[in-house]
């Protein structure tokens, strides 16, 4: 009889382009963007949820966020919220999930460069952001 502490885990391990600080990172450079709510509805989010998750966040929502701090906060947790949604989801299929989602939101740049540290298994940095 097989040791229980011995079974090994199916789950494929995650990518570095998918781990937390990774999507804190690309929340933190997106949620300066003023369609960057936009972002978490490309992600499949329900709208009812985002809004929530705004007013979680501060009970004014988004008045008065000029230096966009709720507004990256929200988007932050909307992010980590869909990689918890996504969990069982190939990492490749969630990797194309931002990677459109980014696409449709016209950054191009960024979209390649997400793809570029997935293939070379790099977390996405706040450098690609400035």
């Amino acid at each position: 009889m097989a040791e229980e502490g011995a079974t090994p885990t199916n789950k494929p391990k995650e990518l570095e382009t998918l781990s937390k600080t990774s999507l804190v990172q690309l929340a933190r450079g997106l949620g300066k963007e003023p369609d960057s709510l936009t972002f978490p509805m490309l992600l499949n989010l329900p709208t009812t949820t985002i809004i929530n998750l705004i007013y979680d966040n501060n009970e004014n929502g988004l008045i008065g966020d000029e230096s966009c701090t709720a507004q990256i906060a929200v988007i932050e947790k909307c992010i980590l919220l869909w990689r918890q949604y996504t969990a069982e989801v190939k990492n490749k299929e969630r990797i194309k999930t931002l990677e459109k989602a980014l696409r449709e939101m016209g950054k191009n740049e960024l979209a390649d460069a997400i793809m570029e540290r997935s293939q070379n298994h790099q977390e996405i940095s706040a450098d690609m952001f400035a």
